[in-house]
């Protein structure tokens, strides 16, 4: 694959923008995959999945906004699928809730702040690597204490709270800007912001002395929505009975997350030009972002497997997958996060990948 090429596909990329699971540039994607697959000769399937899609207002510029005592805080990122409070907001008493269970129910009827730390861990006891001579050493994953602190949303929904602000720490204010965290939890019914740096000790030091805020998260909820996972396969010439499932996911929220359409396009056309003795099903999964409205466990290619066992379950009637490659995060450089700095940026080094 020549570097123009994969120069046109990132540009492409970068004209769509982030790519939320249901929207109008995650379709284009689908559709610019689509075709490229059907120009190589390939019989290319759609699975349309509909789901409820939750996104901002995009009428109201002001749709996002957080104001204490005439003050306007900035807010980092909204909660995906948290809940809504209207283009009007909710005007209520902040309450500052403390410990990694906070009790919800002092905050009943307001506001509740709730701090989120983003803390260092050795990685390695996540992840192992091949050669225990170069471990991962200590890292940060802002996904994980973001999913943790996700999980209070219902409790805290059912304590009767109206609303909730986190409040970050152990992350730089460039990090914590725009990130699109969690995206692994069912819709919450009740909205959420992150807040981070000097406008996180702001909201804390206000929520301690019970001042009131307005926050705003015009949300709306589209149902019905739709998005597609399109799919084909290349026969094999002498074992098309075994299959080598070949996998990305087209959603996404910038060039890396998720680039991996280029290796999934090139792959095919190598295929449809030398096709191999086993049969290659290539697969661009919708639903990354949204895995809750795909699949009840794993991860969005789940439904796919779930929808067509004949592909590769094995068994009487159906094929038999030997082997699978996922591609993503193509050609990521590494950024290094320095909280007590307030600095985000790149470093020059390749960003060690896991497997």
């Amino acid at each position: 694959m020549d570097h123009d090429t994969i120069r046109a596909e990132l540009m492409y990329l970068e004209s769509l923008g982030s790519r939320i699971s249901g929207s109008k540039s995650h379709d284009q994607l689908a559709e610019h995959v689509k075709q490229q697959w059907a120009d190589f000769g390939m019989r290319v399937h759609e699975d349309v999945l509909r789901f409820d899609r939750w996104s901002m207002a995009a009428e109201n510029p002001d749709g996002l906004r957080l104001k204490i005592d005439g003050r306007d805080i900035a807010i980092s990122s909204v909660f995906p699928y948290s809940g809504t409070t209207g283009p009007l907001g909710t005007e209520k008493q902040l309450y500052r809730l403390r410990g990694p269970i906070p009790r919800w129910t002092k905050a009943r009827g307001g506001i509740a702040v709730v701090e989120v730390r983003n803390r260092e861990f050795p990685f390695d006891a996540a992840v192992k690597t091949w050669d225990r001579a170069r471990a991962w050493g200590k890292t940060t994953m802002p996904l994980l204490p973001a999913t943790f602190a996700g999980l209070g949303l219902a409790r805290a929904r059912r304590a009767g709270v109206e609303a909730v602000i986190f409040a970050w720490r152990g992350i730089s204010i460039s990090n914590a800007k725009g990130q699109y965290l969690p995206f692994t939890l069912p819709y919450q019914n009740i909205p959420a912001v992150f807040v981070a740096g000097d406008d996180a000790d702001l909201v804390l030091d206000a929520a301690s002395r019970a001042m009131r805020a307005t926050l705003v998260v015009d949300a709306v909820i589209e149902r019905d929505s739709t998005m597609r996972t399109i799919w084909a396969a290349v026969e094999g010439n002498s074992a098309a009975h075994e299959t080598v499932l070949v996998v990305s996911h087209s959603d996404g929220t910038n060039i890396v997350e998720e680039n991996g359409h280029v290796g999934l396009v090139e792959l095919a056309r190598q295929t449809v030009a030398r096709p191999l003795a086993r049969t290659a099903v290539f697969v661009l999964t919708a639903g990354h972002l949204r895995i809750p409205a795909v699949t009840d466990h794993g991860q969005a290619t789940s439904r796919w497997l779930r929808d067509h066992p004949q592909w590769w379950a094995g068994g009487p009637g159906n094929r038999h997958a030997v082997a699978g490659l996922v591609i993503e995060h193509l050609g990521a450089r590494e950024y290094r996060d320095d909280p007590l700095k307030n600095t985000y940026g790149p470093t020059g080094n390749p960003e060690p990948e896991l497997l």
